[in-house]
């Protein structure tokens, strides 16, 4: 059955913890935090991190704040990724609609290839220029080394390995993607959609950055003629694509130790929306100095359900028999020190004691005595047959 455009009203529940954030705890976090009556898997979206305009936060080029709409889909996007960080596998994969018997994801290292895609190193000279312009490049290594992390490749001694995922073939048989071709695991044949994914990966760090992200749905419309959607990759998520180089680059000793996720010049139009309310809502704004949310906040939770936070998340979610009980639990924003000035976000991965058991049915929307403050936001949002959320 097709889409039925019923609009209906969905009351999103969070708790704002107000004062200063550095005194709550990750316990306090998890002990607080609401449920969302959205499922994971409709959170992901299946190309982030979605429209991709190139809109560089400079002077005279701010975005605009992120509208209600948006703002309210985002915090409930995160809030349901905190809840599922915060589960066991088994009850995390409750949260997919339909249910699973648990999250985990079996996408590895072995499966990108009959998928169409190929794993290049990256351009050493373009991606490992970690220093600041106008003599470097992306303009993230002071911030690295101040964390007392790498900020070089290991082809000049650091800890960072650079790879490109691309969905084609680059060899010199092709004169372009429009006519590639391939066949997959389940034996049809599907066009190459040129996607690519530019990422780091660092296990003595435990981190990962991004560097630029085009998922199938942004490069499959470029090309001639276009690519429908039904014949994108099963395997197409940016958070599976990373795992996949998680596998490759960082050896099995070290896999468990994830720290922190990097991502570089944000140009998705709703992220630098949220980013920007964020920061206005608490008279900030966007400098070299690192704004900092931890997710007590609407404003971290926001941050981290908008397109390009989402794939980290779900990373650690379906992967959990290695990351055990991690959880994002803070994120900092801040000027990247390059010409366009656009956002840098750094993500914090934290571990926590236990897991938590989802809240029964019953308790789904009630307010406890411990919620002294809490908001509710209502918007409206599509309903589709099946009744599940789509966004």
């Amino acid at each position: 059955m097709g889409l039925i455009n019923l609009l209906f009203t969905f009351a999103i529940l969070a708790v704002l913890a107000l004062g200063d954030t550095s005194t709550n705890s990750l316990n306090e976090l998890l002990m607080n935090l609401q449920s969302s009556n959205l499922s994971v898997s409709n959170v992901i979206p299946r190309d982030e991190p979605g429209n991709n305009v190139h809109i560089a936060w400079a002077p005279g080029k701010l975005p605009e704040p992120a509208s209600e709409a948006l703002w309210c889909k985002s915090i409930s996007k995160g809030t349901t990724l905190l809840n599922a960080m915060s589960y066991t596998d088994a009850d995390a994969g409750k949260t997919f609609n339909p249910p699973r018997p648990f999250a985990r994801s079996f996408w590895d290292l072995s499966l990108p290839s009959p998928w169409g895609w190929s794993i290049n190193l990256a351009n050493l000279q373009d991606f490992c220029d970690f220093e600041p312009e106008p003599k470097g490049y992306w303009g993230m290594g002071p911030f690295l080394r101040s964390k007392g992390l790498s900020a070089k490749c290991t082809s000049e001694g650091g800890k960072w390995v650079v790879s490109q995922v691309f969905h084609g073939d680059y060899s010199e048989k092709y004169e372009s993607v429009d006519e590639q071709t391939y066949v997959g695991p389940d034996q049809r044949r599907r066009r190459m959609t040129a996607a690519e994914f530019i990422m780091a990966l660092n296990g003595n760090d435990g981190g990962c950055i991004t560097f630029s992200r085009h998922g199938c749905e942004i490069r499959a419309a470029d090309l001639q003629p276009p690519v429908p959607p039904a014949d994108f990759p099963s395997l197409r998520q940016s958070s599976d694509v990373l795992w996949a180089l998680w596998e490759k680059d960082v050896s099995p000793d070290q896999r468990g130790n994830i720290n922190f996720f990097l991502t570089l010049s944000i140009e998705n139009t709703a992220t630098l929306q949220v980013i920007r309310r964020a920061l206005e809502q608490t008279k900030r704004q966007l400098t070299q100095t690192p704004a900092i949310f931890d997710m007590t906040t609407e404003e971290g939770r926001a941050i981290l359900g908008s397109p390009n936070a989402i794939a980290f998340a779900y990373m650690l979610i379906q992967h959990k028999d290695v990351f055990v009980n991690r959880i994002i639990d803070r994120v900092e924003v801040m000027e990247g020190l390059t010409s366009h000035k656009s956002p840098i976000m750094f993500f914090r991965v934290a571990t926590y004691a236990q897991t938590r058991k989802p809240p029964g049915s019953a308790e789904l929307w009630k307010k406890t005595e411990k919620t002294k403050r809490a908001f509710v936001r209502e918007h409206r949002v599509m309903m589709v047959a099946n009744s599940t959320l789509l966004f």
